[in-house]
């Protein structure tokens, strides 16, 4: 076909190089291109090279291919339990005490299942890679990810080169939310070996279908629970079996197991979801018994983590306060004895969220310039939106007392900012800036015996004063938390939300957070981080859907015509989010804590917020019992639980 240059294949693969976008180290491979057998639907079997995107579309559309030995696919979670589809080697699982007495010996037992779904990380930038092979026999690449030294080792693994051949660059990417961590691997391995092959540059992109196909997702799972507790609500014992749908790749379900005390959003939701069960068993109000069973300070969580520092029962006390929940929850009574088709709910929901910090390390460069006095900042971590750039810029101006107009953050490159994590878990801003405070410590202990010196010079003439006398004004610092490696975030979201009974529409009313983030290091900046993470959440919970061929196991949901992330609509229409105040952080930089994925959990109030709506329809025509709603609660799943009935559709006496 004209304009088509190369069809790359798994046998094209360049001398020396290996077929898998895994990091060294993992014992699983992952390949980049099919080498015989599918192992899912979506998988990449040959790479298109041609001279512009439409032309290398329209050829790999007119590529046939053809499948022997086709096996039953396996798309349900509960088909692949019933089936025993299960990946070797579980985690062991997490015990303390022994909850099988606790349970027996309770006055309350309550048993159900719960599932929560799989959620496609919605970037606004699609995997994207640009490589060009260097005169050095090495490779230049410009990566949207998360981890520009990992991306150097998965193309130097595959082009079978050093990996100091390799030279990433990230200036900005477009949108992550974790698909850009090891996700990013398969497109950035697949660019440098077409560039290989051909010996030009090469860019790849993938279209949005593609994207989604062919990248992972987050894992759906089913929790089977049992709870033993007393008739006030105080849990005495639990047992939760947890299955996650993995797909292909054998993620660890451990983190979700560990985290079952609401640390991550999956697993806050199957927890929260425990919370509403047992209150609803007892009739209890939910709020009070989720006070009731709050951690305290010197308490050790299931995993021996011990709280040092623990104060979410002052959160949940002032934003009950805050957020008026008591005489809200009367309103709501009222609006919904006064609306037969119209039903609201009202939830508040507590946050703990583990922050690891330990071995996260990250290369810092701070370089002032003696002709004008400007700072060039370059810095391991990558900025994809949540204001890296902004914090270290800050940080910098505040430790050398400079104009933050005289600061430019410079792209991230394996070179200046070499062998530095991933910007994971939210842990990056924090400890760049750390970076640069030592960065900035050492600069000023240079420059402060020339400034004792002179008689109140601008910044300007010490610079050059400094650069006059031999003073070099380029420091890198390599940055180490040290002990403790961890802390916790804190935070509570009270959420009202209004559905429709008739056709299972929802809309979030009001949504209150009440956020520990320390001393912030950018309140506007963390902030925004928190009303993002929100969203996020609201579409794992309340929208976004993925459906898969029951036959081939192909993506269903491959684009925004079925798959629906959250829009403005969808915002809460009274949206308020505040810092907590006089709470610094002693293990964070300057006193901070992390604002990124923490706050998506807070959105498990809006679930819950629009189960209580539901129940109030259910309870108006006699079915007020319990029932799960998984998540996503969709439109459809929401007007079924509602229960309506013809016979319902009356006009009154």
């Amino acid at each position: 076909m004209k304009g088509v240059l190369n069809c790359i294949q798994a046998t094209d693969l360049p001398a020396g190089g290996k077929n898998n976008f895994l990091p060294p180290g993992r014992t699983a491979t992952e390949e980049i291109l099919c080498s015989g057998q599918v192992q899912y639907a979506g998988q990449p079997i040959a790479i298109i090279v041609a001279d512009d995107p439409m032309t290398a579309t329209t050829a790999a559309s007119m590529v046939k291919v053809t499948y022997t030995d086709v096996q039953p696919v396996v798309v349900e979670l509960r088909e692949g339990i019933e089936k025993k589809s299960f990946f070797p080697g579980q985690p062991p699982a997490i015990v303390t005490g022994n909850p099988d007495q606790a349970i027996r010996e309770s006055a309350r037992r309550v048993t159900g299942t719960l599932e929560t779904g799989i959620q496609y990380h919605f970037h606004m930038e699609t995997q994207t890679t640009r490589c060009v092979p260097s005169d050095d026999g090495g490779m230049d690449v410009q990566s949207a990810t998360q981890s520009a030294c990992q991306t150097a080792m998965i193309v130097a693994g595959v082009l079978g080169i050093p990996q100091s051949s390799v030279t990433v660059e990230v200036k900005r990417v477009g949108g992550a939310f974790g698909a850009k961590s090891s996700r990013s691997y398969i497109v950035a391995g697949a660019c440098a070996w077409a560039a290989g092959v051909m010996g030009r540059p090469v860019r790849m992109k993938l279209d949005l279908h593609t994207n989604m196909k062919s990248i992972g997702k987050r894992p759906g799972y089913l929790a089977q629970y049992e709870v033993g507790c007393t008739e006030e609500g105080q849990l005495n014992g639990l047992r939760v079996t947890v299955y996650a749908d993995c797909g292909f790749s054998d993620q660890d379900v451990a983190p979700i197991i560990g985290g079952l005390d609401n640390v991550v959003l999956p697993a806050a939701v199957i927890m929260e979801s425990i919370m509403d069960h047992v209150a609803k068993y007892l009739n209890k109000d939910p709020t009070d018994v989720r006070k009731l069973n709050l951690y305290q300070k010197g308490q050790t969580t299931p995993t021996g983590t011990v709280l040092e520092y623990c104060n979410i029962r002052d959160i949940v006390s002032q934003l009950e306060t805050s957020s008026e929940l008591v005489a809200r929850q009367q309103e709501v009574t009222q609006f919904n004895q006064a609306n037969r088709w119209k039903k609201r709910g009202l939830s508040m929901v507590p946050v703990r969220y583990h922050i690891g910090i330990e071995h996260q390390h990250f290369s810092v460069l701070v370089s002032i310039y003696h002709m004008d006095g400007t700072i060039a900042i370059q810095h391991g971590g990558i900025e994809m939106g949540q204001g890296i750039n902004t914090k270290v810029a800050q940080v910098c101006a505040y430790e050398l007392g400079v104009p933050l107009s005289l600061i430019r953050v410079k792209r991230n490159t394996t070179i200046a900012n070499a062998n530095s994590k991933g910007s994971n878990a939210s842990t990056a801003s924090g400890l760049n800036c750390m970076g640069v405070i030592q960065c900035c410590q050492i600069l000023k202990s240079r420059m402060d015996p020339i400034r004792q010196k002179m008689d109140k010079p601008t910044w300007q003439q010490l610079v050059a004063e400094c650069y006059a006398e031999n003073v070099d004004l380029t420091v890198q610092a390599y940055t180490d938390p040290g002990p403790p490696g961890y802390y916790n975030v804190y935070a509570a979201a009270v959420t009202e939300a209004e559905v429709d009974v008739l056709t299972g529409q929802s809309q979030i009313v009001r949504t209150d957070i009440l956020y520990d983030c320390g001393e912030s290091l950018s309140p506007d900046v963390d902030i925004g981080q928190m009303e993002g993470a929100f969203m996020i959440g609201v579409g794992y919970l309340l929208s976004e859907k993925m459906k898969y061929d029951s036959t081939t196991g192909a993506v269903l949901t491959d684009g925004t015509w079925d798959y629906k992330p959250p829009m403005p609509k969808n915002l809460p229409v009274d949206f308020r989010v505040a810092l907590l105040k006089n709470a610094p952080n002693p293990v964070g930089v300057l006193g901070s804590k992390a604002s990124g994925e923490p706050p998506a959990v807070t959105a498990c109030s809006t679930l819950l917020a629009v189960k209580h709506a539901v129940e109030a329809a259910r309870a108006e025509i006699g079915q007020d019992t319990f029932f799960p709603l998984n998540s996503p609660a969709l439109a459809e799943d929401i007007q079924t639980a509602c229960m309506i009935d013809v016979s319902q559709f009356t006009l009154g006496q």
